[in-house]
């Protein structure tokens, strides 16, 4: 065992990567230091991606022990989830589960082959604390060409109020700090790609992954807005990435324009279909008392 301790409190980000850097051994396996771990995970991990040979492990499921410490629960992510061990080796396949939102973020569900991590230079962003696991996620995913999904629980994931992820914020600042990551964080993304043969050949690949990158992050931004004017969130998203856009700036507007046009037609679409849902329901009424 090897123990490395940073000169100051410098983050998960260039904690992990100090780890990486420094690590000897086949495969990587990053654990969070309020989590737990099953006692026999990483000798059946390893022995996983040795019969598999595979660039990384994902693993769609975990225990979830209660704040209180005392109750614990099983937890899958349903829409990630896959219900039996499964090989990927098609690469459409593995760059779809980005474009489809169905990958795992949290780095505690993967064990990466070390070299695979290397050679594509795939390591955490640490110019921001939040989303910063997130496009390390979608980094491997992109550059891997075998993966093996399991259904498996091997992490007992604590929650945590006082961790990075959880700490409270105003709303404005929340949607400051989550704008942060898509424009400083989408280009280094993009940049992954730009090494890789495969979206050489494949351009509307490479386009789909940025929109659905995109696309999430617009959705947690969107999250903190409600009770928001459009002028309070131009003035301190202009405060904060006003000078990195120079001229461009005058984009911040039409961003929040564009923004506030989607909530208006997604109100409009969302009225709409209560009134259909009420109309089915009056015809069904209707054809019951027939």
């Amino acid at each position: 065992m090897k123990l490395f301790d940073n000169e100051q409190n410098s983050g998960p980000s260039a904690t992990r990567n100090n780890g990486l850097r420094h690590a000897t051994g086949e495969y990587i396996f990053f654990m969070d230091s309020d989590d737990l771990i099953v006692a026999y995970a990483l000798e059946e991990l390893y022995n996983y991606a040795k019969q598999f040979d595979v660039d990384f492990i994902n693993c769609s499921a975990n225990y979830e022990l209660l704040e209180d410490g005392k109750e614990l629960v099983f937890k899958r992510w349903i829409v990630k989830a896959v219900h039996a061990i499964t090989l990927e080796t098609n690469k459409n396949r593995i760059v779809d589960l980005v474009i489809r939102r169905k990958t795992t973020w949290a780095p505690w569900r993967k064990f990466c082959r070390r070299n695979f991590l290397l050679e594509n230079e795939i390591f955490f962003l640490e110019n921001f604390s939040f989303h910063e696991d997130k496009f390390w996620s979608y980094a491997i995913f992109l550059c891997a060409e075998k993966i093996l999904q399991l259904p498996k629980p091997y992490i007992f994931y604590r929650e945590n109020k006082e961790s990075i992820s959880r700490s409270e914020r105003a709303d404005i600042e929340n949607i400051v700090v989550s704008l942060k990551p898509l424009i400083c964080g989408i280009k280094w993304i993009d940049n992954v790609m730009s090494r890789q043969d495969y979206f050489k050949q494949n351009p509307q690949k490479r386009f789909a992954v940025l929109e659905s990158i995109v696309g999430t992050l617009f959705d947690v931004s969107l999250e903190y807005r409600v009770e928001l004017e459009s002028h309070e969130i131009y003035d301190a998203i202009k405060a904060e990435f006003g000078d990195a856009w120079g001229d461009n700036d005058v984009l911040i507007a039409q961003l929040i324009t564009y923004v506030d046009t989607l909530k208006r037609k997604s109100a409009e679409m969302s009225g709409q279909l209560k009134i259909s849902r009420q109309r089915i329901a009056e015809l069904e009424r209707q054809i019951n008392q027939q």
